[in-house]
């Protein structure tokens, strides 16, 4: 479960939509997903042997379903989430994969910049 930070500063809008973002990818909301990013959006991966960019819609669809195939019914749990100029948001957090998988936990830090209310 991805558990909403607290507080009211100025990025909070810009929190809340990249929240949205990893809630969607893990709750496989394909839909959903695809009314935040922009449909010109570059998705580079953490890791994923010879695709090293996910791009456009078609491209985050691709995403999520990876990301299922990889970590089963993940958990996310964030650690940090900082805006640093209203417009990119940093992200550290630890992918938990499901029960059926036996990789470790992954830690990671990404991030997204934002335009006109949508992730690019």
């Amino acid at each position: 479960m991805i558990v909403p930070l607290e507080g009211t500063e100025p990025g909070q809008v810009s929190v809340r939509l990249v929240q949205e973002c990893l809630t969607a990818i893990r709750d496989y909301r394909v839909g959903d997903l695809l009314m935040l990013v922009d449909p010109e959006v570059a998705c580079y991966p953490l890791v994923r042997p010879g695709l090293f960019v996910y791009r456009g819609h078609q491209g985050m669809a691709c995403l999520v379903r990876d990301m299922h195939r990889v970590h089963g019914k993940y958990q996310v749990e964030l650690s940090d989430i900082a805006v640093q100029d209203g417009r990119t948001v940093t992200v550290r957090a630890t992918i938990v994969p499901g029960a059926d998988r036996a990789e470790a936990p992954l830690a990671f830090r990404t991030e997204f910049v934002l335009r006109g209310g949508r992730i690019t």
